[in-house]
């Protein structure tokens, strides 16, 4: 997970707190938007990937959630947290990079396939 809130971090500009808290957010987002076969093909390469989702989860339930659905509601819940508008690409690519180097193509290709609107952060 270091590794991955690190790359985030550098690339977006965030503090590395918020990184880890939008890396939960987004493999939540995931895990909730796709088959679950699929989600666990990429969650499950992320150390700590299932715990960040549930803490995510856990959150957002407190907070009564997101009213918007798909990625308007994924970017609610970033904003939410302190992630500007132009900070949501750069943080899509470095955490759909990361995927890619331990999930996959195939794999995360599958996740863009699955949501609509994906590909453009990726």
């Amino acid at each position: 997970m270091k590794e991955l809130v690190d790359n985030i971090s550098t690339a977006a500009g965030l503090e590395p707190e918020t990184a880890r808290k939008a890396v939960g957010i987004v493999l939540d987002f995931i895990q909730k938007s796709v088959p679950p076969a699929r989600s666990a093909a990429v969650i499950d390469k992320v150390p700590g990937g299932r715990e960040a989702a549930a803490g995510a989860a856990e959150d957002e339930a407190e907070g009564g959630g997101t009213a918007m659905p798909g990625l308007m509601g994924l970017a609610d819940r970033l904003m939410a947290e302190g992630v500007g508008m132009s900070d949501m690409q750069p943080l899509g690519r470095a955490m759909f990079d990361y995927l890619r180097r331990h999930a996959g193509d195939a794999a995360v290709g599958d996740l863009a396939a699955d949501i609509p609107g994906l590909s453009q952060f990726m």
